[in-house]
């Protein structure tokens, strides 16, 4: 870690282990042996976490649609799973800072043509994502007919739908269509339009301490060439960088979604 992160990594000496709630959402946040907290988001949680003075983190191993309901029910004290910032989400819980920022694509089989929700509708056929994902919202935002979407568990359930032929096209974010297309053979992706959103680790509503104290320390680290290269392998880059919105701007970006 690089000298001046290092300088300021006792914010506070707090002698305790955080709790922290992930998916299995590759390369964002993800669970390894022993449910050793992987993925860019866990980098930069671990990290952040260290310079806010706490001994050390605790994983807490869910399905997508279980990591809210877990932290508001005090299962995890954080959830590190990758959350865009959206309206609402800002609702349910609050957030730090933006870490990074990232958009969503289409995976599908072969050259399908799909560039937009209206290009699947059009089709007559049917859209994957998550149980969870802000792409249940976008898909009826578009106009998608609830008995033409299909919602599954995670990445690999979607991927699954999409080669077995059950969905004409799935909605997953770029990290995780880039990790399928270079994975799998006949796979192809596509930017959906307008869907740039922002990364933030959640928490609940009271919990102010730890939400103060990790926005310090991301502003000490995030952006640093040592967390540069912590995050290199999972293809986090210098355009994954969330510049200087703040959590407000990042929760009015899709008001009017």
């Amino acid at each position: 870690m690089a000298a001046s992160v290092v300088a300021i990594s006792a914010i506070s000496v707090q002698a305790e282990s955080v709790k922290i709630g992930f998916a299995n959402e590759v390369p964002w946040a993800y669970p390894g042996e022993n449910n050793k907290p992987l993925g860019f988001v866990n980098v930069i949680a671990q990290h952040v976490l260290k310079i806010a003075g706490y001994d050390g983190t605790e994983s807490v191993v869910s399905d997508w649609g279980g990591l809210i309901p877990g932290l508001q029910a005090g299962r995890s004290d954080m959830v590190t799973g990758g959350l865009y910032i959206t309206p609402t989400r800002c609702n349910a819980i609050a957030f730090s800072d933006p870490v990074a920022q990232a958009y969503d694509a289409f995976v599908m089989s072969g050259d399908a043509g799909i560039k937009s929700y209206a290009d699947i509708i059009a089709s007559g056929g049917t859209f994957v994502t998550g149980a969870g994902y802000n792409q249940v919202a976008a898909w009826a935002d578009a106009g998608g007919a609830a008995d033409k979407i299909l919602e599954v568990p995670g990445p690999a359930e979607i991927i699954a739908a999409v080669e077995a032929g059950r969905a004409v096209a799935g909605g997953v974010t770029v990290f995780t269509a880039a990790e399928a297309v270079a994975k799998k053979d006949g796979l192809t992706m596509a930017p959906i339009p307008g869907s740039t959103y922002y990364i933030g680790f959640g928490f609940n509503k009271d919990n102010h301490k730890l939400r103060n104290e990790v926005n310090t320390a991301i502003h000490a680290y995030v952006g640093t060439e040592a967390m540069m290269s912590d995050v290199a392998e999972y293809g986090y880059s210098a355009a994954n960088l969330p510049g200087n919105v703040s959590v407000g701007e990042a929760c009015l970006l899709h008001a009017n979604d």
